[in-house]
Formats: C-alpha cells, sequence, structure tokens
C-alpha cells in the first residue's frame, strides 16, 4: 500500500488451490482434526484453513509451518491431525492412504459447499507505470499465454505431460508421474482463463483477510479500477464471451 501502484493483469491460480483438506489416518471429519497444518502467513493454504473455522466448518488450531516438506513430515508424526494445501502436494500419501481426502477443491461442487465463490489465489502483476510502457510487448506476453491455457484445455492430461516431459526441466521426470501432477493441478489453473471481473475481485476481497493479509476491502486503494487492468488481457486474449 505504501508502494508504487500496481496492477493485476492475469489470474493464473485459483479455485481454491490451496483449500484441498487432508486428514492422517483414523480422522475421518473436519471436526476431529484437532490441529491443522498450513504454509506461511499469507498463502492460501494459510487462508483456507482459517476461512474453514470461520465458517464453521472446523474448530482446529492452525499451525504455521515453514514449508511442504515440514508440513508432510508433521502429518506423518501425528505433530498435526490434518492439513490444507494443494491436492497434488498430497499424492503420494493420498496414493499409499496414509491420509484420506475430506475437502477435494478440484471438485466444484465442493467448493460450493464449503467456500461459495471461486476467487484468485495468485496472479501476474507489476508496476503499472512499468507494464504501461512496455504495452505491446505486455500484449505479445499475454497472447502466448492464451495459446499456452488453450493447449492445456484441448489436450488430454497424457498429451500435455508427453510435450512436457520433452522439456530438459522435465525429462528426468517419469511420464506418468507428469500426468499425474498435470491432472491434480489443471483444476486450478486460470480460473475463468484467467479473467478477472469486478464481482469476483469484490467476493476475493472479503476473503484476503484470512489470509493474514491486511486488505481492507473498503479502501480504494485495493479497488478494481485501481488494482485490476484487463486491457492487457482483452489486447493479447480476447476477453471471454461470457464477460461481454
Amino acid at each position: 500500500k505504501s508502494g508504487k501502484p500496481t496492477s493485476i493483469i492475469y489470474a493464473h491460480i485459483g479455485n481454491a488451490n490451496g483449500g484441498t483438506v487432508v486428514a492422517r489416518s483414523g480422522v475421518s471429519s473436519l471436526m476431529a482434526i484437532a490441529n491443522v497444518g498450513a504454509t506461511g502467513i499469507g498463502s492460501s493454504s494459510y487462508g483456507f484453513c482459517n476461512y474453514y473455522k470461520e465458517a464453521g466448518h472446523a474448530k482446529w488450531n492452525v499451525i504455521v509451518l515453514q514449508d511442504i516438506p515440514t508440513l508432510l513430515a508433521a502429518l506423518a508424526s501425528g505433530r498435526i491431525d490434518g492439513a490444507c494445501n494443494n491436492v497434488a502436494n498430497f499424492r503420494p500419501q493420498i496414493d499409499s492412504k496414509t491420509v484420506s481426502v475430506l475437502i477435494d477443491t478440484r471438485d466444484p461442487a465442493a467448493r460450493k459447499k464449503y467456500l461459495g465463490n471461486d476467487y484468485p489465489e495468485a496472479a501476474i502483476f507489476g508496476i503499472t507505470a512499468n507494464l504501461q510502457s512496455k504495452r505491446p510487448a505486455l500484449i505479445s506476453f499475454m497472447r502466448a499465454i492464451g495459446s499456452a491455457e488453450k493447449f492445456l484445455r484441448s489436450q488430454s492430461p497424457q498429451a500435455v505431460a508427453q510435450s512436457m516431459h520433452k522439456l530438459q526441466a522435465f525429462a528426468s521426470i517419469p511420464v506418468g508421474a507428469v500426468e499425474t501432477q498435470v491432472r491434480d493441478s489443471l483444476p486450478y489453473f486460470s480460473p475463468n482463463g484467467g479473467y478477472i471481473n469486478a464481482a469476483v475481485w469484490k467476493f476475493a476481497l472479503s476473503q484476503y483477510n484470512t489470509w493474514g493479509l491486511a486488505v481492507d476491502p473498503k479502501d480504494s486503494v485495493f479497488s478494481y479500477a485501481e488494482r485490476i487492468d484487463m486491457t492487457y488481457y482483452d489486447a493479447g486474449i480476447g476477453r471471454p464471451a461470457g464477460e461481454r
């Protein structure tokens, strides 16, 4: 708030990416979780853990842990009874049946039941003046993102994984493992095609305080007009049909 003005131009993560809840063996309900693990204050993991408690779905204590390996170790040792995070981070434990999934946010019906509306959790943004000075490059950048998003939506997880496996960064990972990660991650990628409208942003502002962020929805500095600029999206990708 005290720094330079920034603008969000694309929402690349959402749909309760950090909101999946798992529990260790023997714990079968949200109310049975006494201590739930979350990654750092300001993360969606922390935010959803707090939201579930505030909404009356749970009565747990939120235990902040520094990273995913520490969170998983705490879950395995019994230091925590459950955890909130991306389902992909729990995949080995889910497959080995050492944890059970209590809320699976890949399922739109589960998100509607526990959370209500979907909203952005991570976004591409920049210093407003810098974005404006490089507008042609940003439009090209958005066009590339739009092409990638279209590829992800039009291809099977297997085809996406095979394409990714050709890259050096993924070449050493078995194609099947990449495919599993793709399947677990796709439901959270680019909600509403990455487009943020005013109603979604208004709801998002009402939720961010549970993340430990000092956001006052009534403060104009956080308003849609001040923080969101979809003109780069409109020029590079084209506004979604439902937003016209």
